[in-house]
């Protein structure tokens, strides 16, 4: 899609604690056994209809949201993904029941 210049270093996903339980559901659907990581595609798509900031980037895994890409550089990375990008990110999940620990990482821009 010609998304070359988007730098995977600079994609920080915020918010992905508010999908915490989306991001079990991905760990359960997708492994076997208690992995804390999980690699997985995605899908960077801009989302105008966010009520806190029209130029949100949505980061989707199989249906799921996971999270979104840091305000600061949002309105950058969504006049450059267009109507959507595939991504390869990595999910953690540290399984603390008590303290549940998620991070979402964006590995790699297709």
């Amino acid at each position: 899609m010609g998304n070359s210049s988007l730098n995977v270093r600079t994609l920080v996903i915020k918010g992905q604690n508010h999908y915490l339980g989306n991001i079990r559901a991905l760990f359960e659907a997708n492994t076997k056994g208690f992995p804390t990581e999980l690699e997985i595609g995605g899908i960077l798509e801009p989302e105008p209809t966010n009520a806190h900031d029209p130029n949100a980037v949505i980061l989707r895994v199989r249906g799921y949201v996971v999270g979104y890409i840091s305000q600061e550089i949002a309105a950058e990375v969504k006049n450059q993904i267009g109507s959507g990008v595939k991504v390869t990110c990595k999910l953690l999940w540290n399984r603390d029941p008590v303290d549940p620990v998620v991070s979402v990482v964006i590995t790699e821009v297709e």
